[in-house]
């Protein structure tokens, strides 16, 4: 690709300036390493010199290096010019690690490749980066192009590819095709990298097996940026478990039979004629129980009392700062992010939004007779949203443009909790037939900084913490308003109601100081509450995994249960939470025997059964309950 031993207009033979090509060579491997720099840093964020020590002390960065130098030697041959592809590589590897230091900030996850299916809402993830941020970055990377075309045209010695003999020509396009040829192939095996045997893969661990499954960030510090991507790229979703097969699925799906008779005697409830109204409300959690600094008043206090006079705890969300779909996956499926492969980050990106179907509570009520609505008054093209809904079973999907009454408080740009409940009673208001509805809320989303005219007052934290803080427990109070009100409305139609009440994650909103102050644990802790139209008691519960709340809507309807649901209500009281920083295997409840670790295992191949595998069980599993008010009695297509 080096051009200046091609003279224009001499023929053949011509001269190989060895010298020329070594100095390209070295100048392409320091630009690499430059940007290989930028991209572990952005893991870590800090210069420490033990980082420095750690940084070329381990293989990954190294690899990471020789393939960033493959993307550059690509880019050269494309455009021709070594400044040209430098200044390229160098303005994408500043937006890449900006988007990965961001993401790691407010997530707690670095940049996953999943992530590229949300570039098409720009605006919705600039919105989340102070202004300033952005500029500076945008001028980085103006810096870094125009930097490269003013070397490009100093540059000595270099021939237009026009003045140029026929003969030269040709083997500079020659040489150019043959290496994008060459870089483009090497490049590709990364895609493959969790593949057996790949290449790429073997080479990160000729030092050992250091992958992170349950801790992504300290993936990606472990084995390097590009390492810890590629760990990320597309997989299946599940090994197939041992002894899979019709058989083996029939097997369980008789003792899962057996157990839901055992739950159903005595039960004398129904969901038949029950309208259920899911709402997760973005960012919902309970600021008073944190550490590390102190509100004024509680902003939550109608929602503490409801929690009070209901079945109602904490659940342990699987994800902080955001990943609200992986939450309602779990809740609405009943299965567990803890029995996938650690690279499946978004079920519904990732699988869920590709297939037709998808086993869930939603294809079950949807064949027992109800309306099945989703509402998100956000765009439905997130986490693929407008795909995923009609595979669970929705019958409609009602995004931010379908709103009947869109409002919002003060200056925040997102549609307000009570706007949402609104749409949520006018279905129920419109059909006849029992309504679900799904409701994910956005007015908490972050960011959360300069939205409303009377932040509460903060101790304990200063400056920006303190007015973030402020802003986020002020649109928590209006949740609360809103709930009492959404509950109120429901109380008074004279229709029988149950609401299940959830928040998703904690928002990325908290320094260092509050996390640790609060604990980890602290940190996943999200309030719950199962409140019905008809009456209430006090059930407390212990810290729950989001995959039983099936379960417990069914133990607050007093209804029998399929023989999948019975399988959860197993889990719940005879595991606890499964937990995926240990691949599943980890349990939240009692200590494992022989009895809990095989219904880990029937777990695991239930949910490869229905979600990957050929869903021998799926009708079995989902099987309409014997419910006398029911007006369905065959088996779910869902």
């Amino acid at each position: 690709m080096s051009d200046a031993w091609l003279e224009p207009n001499q023929p053949p033979p011509v001269h190989f300036p060895i010298t020329r090509v070594l100095i390209d060579l070295l100048v392409s491997t320091g630009a690499a390493g430059v940007v290989t720099i930028v991209l572990e840093y952005s893991t870590v964020g800090g210069w420490e010199s033990r980082w420095w020590e750690d940084l070329f002390g381990f293989m990954g960065f190294y690899v990471d290096g020789l393939i960033v130098w493959l993307v550059l030697v690509a880019l050269w041959a494309a455009l021709g010019r070594l400044p040209l592809a430098v200044g390229v590589l160098w303005s994408l590897g500043l937006v890449v690690a900006f988007a990965n230091a961001t993401k790691l900030t407010l997530r707690n996850e670095p940049l996953y490749p999943s992530d590229l299916d949300f570039a098409g809402d720009l605006g919705f993830l600039l919105s989340m980066v102070s202004t300033t941020s952005i500029v500076g970055v945008l001028l980085a990377c103006l810096v870094c192009l125009g930097g490269a075309w003013w070397l490009e045209q100093r540059r000595r010695g270099r021939a237009r590819l026009r003045d140029l003999h026929p003969h030269g020509a040709t083997v500079l396009l020659g040489t150019r095709a043959v290496t994008m040829l060459i870089t483009c192939c090497l490049l590709w095996q990364t895609t493959n990298f969790n593949e057996p045997d790949n290449p790429w893969r073997s080479l990160y661990e000729l030092r050992g097996d250091h992958w992170r499954m349950s801790n992504q960030a300290a993936n990606y510090s472990s084995n390097g940026f590009v390492g810890g991507f590629l760990y990320n790229m597309p997989v299946e979703p599940m090994a197939e478990p041992p002894g899979y097969g019709p058989e083996a699925m029939a097997a369980i799906v008789e003792r899962q039979r057996t157990a839901a008779a055992a739950i159903n005697t005595g039960r004398s409830g129904s969901l038949a004629d029950v309208n259920i109204v899911f709402v997760l409300s973005e960012s919902f959690t309970d600021p008073m129980g944190m550490r590390g600094f102190e509100l004024d008043h509680d902003p939550i206090p109608h929602v503490r009392a409801t929690m009070a006079q209901t079945l109602s705890g904490d659940l342990l969300s699987p994800m902080y700062g955001a990943g609200t779909a992986n939450v309602e996956f779990e809740i609405l499926t009943g299965q567990s992010l803890a029995l996938f492969r650690p690279q499946v980050n978004s079920p519904y990106q990732n699988f869920v939004a590709g297939m037709d179907d998808y086993p869930s509570l939603v294809g079950w009520l949807k064949d027992q007779g109800h309306r099945t609505v989703a509402i998100h008054p956000f765009g439905g093209q997130m986490y693929k949203r407008n795909q995923v809904y009609p595979a669970l079973g929705f019958d409609e999907f009602i995004d931010a443009d379908g709103l009947s009454r869109a409002s919002r408080i003060d200056d925040n740009p997102y549609l307000s909790d009570a706007s949402a409940f609104d749409e949520a009673m006018d279905q129920i208001r419109t059909y006849d037939e029992p309504v679900f509805v799904h409701l994910v809320t956005m007015q908490n989303h972050i960011p959360v900084t300069g939205h409303y005219d009377d932040p509460l007052q903060v101790t304990g934290v200063d400056g920006d913490q303190a007015e973030r803080l402020g802003h986020y427990a002020r649109g928590l109070e209006h949740s609360d308003a809103a709930v009492v009100d959404l509950l109120d409305a429901l109380a008074a139609s004279g229709e029988r109601t149950i609401v299940v009440y959830y928040g998703d994650h904690h928002p990325g909103i908290y320094d260092a100081e509050v996390k640790r102050a609060t604990g980890g644990l602290g940190m996943h802790r999200v309030p719950f509450f199962i409140w019905r139209s008809w009456g209430n008691q006090p059930q407390p519960q212990p810290l729950t995994a989001p995959t039983s709340i099936l379960p417990l809507l069914f133990e607050a309807a007093d209804a029998p249960v399929p023989p999948y649901v019975a399988l959860l209500e197993q889990q719940r009281r005879q595991v606890g939470i499964l937990r995926r920083s240990d691949g599943g295997s980890r349990l939240g409840g009692p200590r494992a025997h022989d009895a809990v670790t095989g219904l880990v295992d029937d777990l695991r191949m239930v949910q490869f059964d229905l979600s990957i595998g050929q869903r021998h069980g799926a009708a079995g599993l989902w099987d309409v309950a014997p419910d006398p008010g029911s007006p369905a009695n065959s088996p779910t297509g869902h």
